[in-house]
């Protein structure tokens, strides 16, 4: 699970990652590839990664993506991850959830 500080940089992260080039993202091995290349430059820290057959795995990335479905900023679709309207950023306020903020 994520805890401090890295859990809204790894909300963002992956809502940056989801609006990238406009494409979803192809499937949870994809998401947690990008996020481990991410990881070291980041400073997001690179201990809370798996070994996995499919590649690169954190809990931390996983709860947090499932966090964002759960509150509908993204869905699964064919196994791909995508922004729903909800999810898009838009400008920062006191009633936007922390996610969509720029």
């Amino acid at each position: 699970m994520c805890k401090g500080a890295d859990c809204g940089e790894l909300r963002r992260i992956i809502v940056l990652l989801a609006r990238a080039g406009g494409e979803p993202i192809r499937g949870d091995a994809k998401l947690h590839g990008m996020m481990f290349l991410l990881s070291y430059p980041l400073k997001l820290g690179r201990g809370h990664y798996e070994r996995r057959a499919s590649g690169p795995y954190s809990r931390a990335v996983e709860a947090e993506a499932k966090s964002l479905q759960d509150a509908g900023a993204l869905r699964m679709d064919d196994g791909n991850l995508s922004l729903t309207e909800e999810g898009r950023p838009r400008q920062c306020g006191p009633a936007r959830a922390p996610w969509t903020c720029c």
